[in-house]
């Protein structure tokens, strides 16, 4: 899962899962909206494969939630995926149906923080 947020206090945090399995996806870097995905090449920034970002479902989760996960060893950060390339994460969000204004905003925020 990637994390695209920055949430402040009371924000939740908003994952989004990954896959490395191609199946019918294409490789086609960045964005592709019609089919919810942002595409990342492997190595590119630190993922050892292919990978698909799948956009089409949001999952929130608050902080407490998060810190029991991490301590329970459920979670943990692999990397940190670059400003530029997180914009253009963002900026996919924007241009698909299945996230809220509410999912946006806070991703937005993020990026201006």
């Amino acid at each position: 899962m990637v994390q695209v947020n920055t949430p402040s206090k009371n924000d939740p945090h908003l994952l989004v899962r990954t896959t490395s399995q191609q199946k019918s996806r294409p490789q086609t870097p960045g964005c592709i909206p019609h089919l919810s995905l942002f595409y990342i090449e492997a190595g590119k920034p630190f993922f050892d494969v292919n990978t698909w970002i799948q956009l089409d479902h949001i999952y929130e989760f608050d902080s407490a939630y998060m810190i029991e996960r991490g301590l329970q060893k459920d979670v943990r950060e692999i990397g940190m995926i670059p400003k530029q390339k997180m914009n253009e994460i963002a900026n996919c969000f924007k241009r698909i149906d299945d996230v809220s204004e509410y999912q946006l905003e806070l991703i937005q925020k993020s990026r201006e923080a």
